[in-house]
């Protein structure tokens, strides 16, 4: 697994008024707890109220890392549904859309970025990915399903206190697994979720029947454009098949940003054959 590095936790709290902010008291407590285990990662809290204030508070940590390289861990906060989270006015934002918004502020950060969805359904931001997009985070820390405003809040809080007392992102980790219920969250690194977002594209169009769908499009197009001599519908399956390594070198190149960071060629030890071997998981 690589390495990560943050120097700083953002809480982004969209939960609706009149309702038990998880968020606030959350951000109490950290500062509270960094005072006894000083030195830890700063501690910012920003209230979102709607889609605009989100999108921006996302540019404005981008621009931060920027020119004060501030690496946040990101912890949003609010409702979520497996279609999107639901801000404090009660607007939709896809999964799709955060992605969007998340990618520009991971690639400022160098693939560093953390988030931690403590939202019902955080780990829907999986169904989201494309293997030629850029990775919108390092790591994420989301549940499957329905979450209690009780589980939130303790859960949260063991692994905050966790890694502030040791410093150490898996013992955080494993503080979570032991203290919430069976596959409660869904947790991952860029290189799983890499590996994930794969064989979901593979599923979607590398099946012997979708190689033959494409190979009889390429093989029509080829055939508009009075190519000479005109392979068979066979032949071009083949040439998919036999391509699909080069394929996945050059999603993998764009996901984990190699073109703009080529020390993240060997930082993340992504290779075909470990694709492969990954069905299945």
């Amino acid at each position: 697994m690589s390495e990560n590095r943050f120097n700083c936790v953002v809480i982004l709290d969209s939960i609706p008024e009149g309702e038990l902010n998880t968020a606030r008291r959350l951000f109490e407590d950290l500062d509270i707890c960094a005072t006894a285990y000083s030195p830890t990662p700063g501690i910012a809290y920003l209230r979102v109220e709607n889609e605009y204030q989100l999108f921006d508070y996302l540019e404005q940590l981008r621009r931060q890392n920027e020119q004060n390289h501030a690496l946040p861990l990101l912890h949003i906060e609010s409702h979520g549904y497996e279609d999107g989270l639901q801000l404090a006015d009660r607007s939709l934002v896809s999964w799709e859309h955060l992605k969007r918004g998340l990618i520009p502020l991971n690639v400022s950060m160098r693939l560093n970025l953390i988030v931690v969805l403590a939202t019902c359904f955080g780990g829907a931001l999986t169904k989201a990915l494309n293997p030629s997009d850029r990775a919108p985070v390092w790591g994420l820390i989301g549940p499957h399903q329905e979450i209690s405003v009780g589980e939130v809040e303790r859960d949260f809080r063991t692994f905050y206190q966790t890694l502030f007392s040791t410093g150490s992102p898996k013992a955080a980790m494993d503080a979570l697994n032991s203290i919430s219920s069976q596959d409660l969250y869904y947790k991952t690194t860029a290189e799983g979720f890499f590996y994930r977002v794969w064989q979901n594209y593979k599923e979607k169009f590398c099946t012997p029947g979708k190689l033959k769908m494409r190979a009889r499009r390429i093989r029509k197009t080829l055939k508009s454009r009075k190519t000479s001599p005109l392979p068979t519908a066979v032949e071009l399956k083949k040439r998919l098949a036999r391509e699909e390594p080069d394929a996945f070198n050059k999603f993998r190149n764009c996901y984990f940003m190699c073109d703009l960071y080529p020390e993240n060629q060997d930082r993340f030890s992504v290779t075909y054959e470990k694709a492969e071997a990954f069905k299945g998981r």
